[in-house]
C-alpha cells in the first residue's frame, strides 16, 4: 500500500518564508530606516546623531546664509551653505540646491547656490533648502521674500494752485507713487521768478521776495530722484500784500461760522525800528457779540516788504481786491482759516 505525502499550499509555504526571514536578520531582508523629520533649528536630524549612511565624516548640522533675505523679481543673488561636524573632522561640504514653494518655472537656484527670480513671479515667499550629498537627511534652510523691482509711476505736488503773497512762504508736498523699494524722495525747482529772493527749499518751501511783482506765475516742480523722467508740478500766482492800515474799519466773516467774525477797527503804530518796521496794536470786537467787547492784539508790519504778522493769529495775507484774508496756518490752532470781507463798518464800539 502507497502512502501519499501532501504539501501545504503555497500562501502559507510564503507565509513560512517571511516569518523566517523576519526572524533571522542574516537571511538577507532589508529592516527599514526611520524617516528624516526637521528640527526646531531647520536641520534635519532623521538618522540620528553620529551617524551617517554614506559611511563618510558623520554631519552635526547645516547652516544656509543668508537666512532671511529679499530678492528683486528678475534678479539674483547667490546663496552659500556650511556643513557641520559631528566630530574634528570636518565633512564633504557638497550641498544639493533646491526651492520649497509653489513658483514660477523661470525661479530656479543652480548648483553652485545661485537663486535666480523670474521677473513675472507671483509667489511672495520661498524657502531655499541646502542638503548634504553625504547624508540627505541633513538640510538647511533660508527664506527668501520677493519684491517688485523699484519704480516709479507718477509724482503729484499739492496744493495744485497756489496764491501766495509777496513776502510770505508755502509749504508744497510731493506725492511719489512708487513700487518696491524705489526711492520716493525728490528734488524742487522753480521757474517763472523774476526776483533772487523767489526761491524753493530742499524740502519744498517756497518763499516769495517781498519785490516779487504781483501776478507773476510761477511753476513749482518735484522730481523723482529715482527716475528723472517722472516728474509733477503745481502753478503759483503772486499776489500783492495789502497794507495793514488798508484794512481799518472792516468787518470779516471766517467761513460760514458767523460766531468767529470779527471786525478791524483799527492799527496803532507804537514804534518804528531801523529796519522800517512798524510795531504796535489792532484793536477789533466780533459784531455778534451782544456786548462788543474791544480785544487787542500785537502786531509787526514790514511796509517795504509787504508783509505782516499778528501775535494771535500768525502770518497772513489779503487779497488784492482785499477781499479776503487767508490765514494759511493759525499760531495756536493745526488749521488755516479764510476771512470773507463783509461791510464797510460806519460806526463800531468805543474802545
Amino acid at each position: 500500500m502507497t502512502r501519499k505525502i501532501r504539501w501545504a499550499s503555497a500562501p502559507l509555504f510564503c507565509a513560512a518564508l517571511l516569518f523566517f526571514a523576519c526572524e533571522n536578520p542574516e537571511s538577507g531582508a532589508e529592516t527599514a530606516q526611520p524617516a528624516g523629520n526637521e528640527s526646531e533649528n531647520g536641520n534635519g536630524d532623521g538618522n540620528g546623531p553620529g551617524q551617517n549612511p554614506s559611511g563618510g565624516v558623520p554631519i552635526k548640522r547645516l547652516t544656509v546664509s543668508p537666512q532671511n533675505t529679499s530678492v528683486v523679481k528678475g534678479d539674483s543673488l547667490r546663496f552659500t551653505a556650511a556643513v557641520e561636524g559631528a566630530g574634528e573632522e570636518k565633512p564633504d561640504q557638497s550641498v544639493v540646491w533646491s526651492v520649497i514653494g509653489e513658483h514660477d518655472p523661470q525661479t530656479a537656484i543652480d548648483g553652485a547656490g545661485l537663486f535666480t527670480a523670474a521677473p513675472g513671479e507671483a509667489a511672495l515667499t520661498l524657502t531655499i533648502r541646502a542638503a548634504a550629498k553625504a547624508d540627505a537627511g541633513k538640510y538647511g534652510s533660508a527664506t527668501v521674500s520677493l519684491i517688485d523691482a523699484p519704480s516709479v509711476a507718477q509724482v503729484t505736488v499739492e496744493p495744485q494752485d497756489a496764491r501766495v503773497a509777496q513776502g510770505f512762504e508755502c509749504q508744497f508736498a510731493a506725492m511719489v507713487e512708487a513700487a518696491g523699494n524705489a526711492d520716493k524722495t525728490v528734488v524742487w525747482s522753480l521757474s517763472g521768478n523774476t526776483r533772487a529772493g523767489t526761491l524753493i527749499s530742499a524740502s519744498g518751501l517756497l518763499t516769495v521776495a517781498g519785490t516779487e511783482p504781483a501776478d507773476t506765475e510761477l511753476v513749482i516742480t518735484a522730481t523723482s530722484a529715482a527716475d528723472g523722467t517722472k516728474s509733477g508740478s503745481a502753478v503759483v500766482r503772486v499776489t500783492e500784500n495789502i497794507p495793514l492800515p488798508n484794512l481799518e474799519h472792516t468787518a470779516w466773516r471766517w467761513g460760514d461760522r458767523p460766531q468767529g467774525s470779527i471786525t478791524i477797527k483799527e492799527f496803532v503804530v507804537e514804534s518804528v525800528d531801523a529796519a522800517g518796521v512798524q510795531h504796535g496794536h489792532l484793536n477789533c470786537y466780533r459784531p455778534f457779540d451782544p456786548e462788543q467787547q474791544v480785544y487787542v492784539d500785537w502786531y509787526s508790519y514790514n511796509p517795504a516788504a509787504k508783509t505782516g504778522e499778528i501775535e494771535y493769529i500768525g502770518k497772513f495775507r489779503v487779497t488784492p481786491e482785499n477781499g479776503k484774508i487767508i490765514v494759511p496756518q493759525y499760531a495756536s490752532y493745526p488749521h488755516g482759516a479764510e476771512f470773507t470781507r463783509l461791510y464797510e463798518e460806519t460806526q463800531g464800539p468805543e474802545q
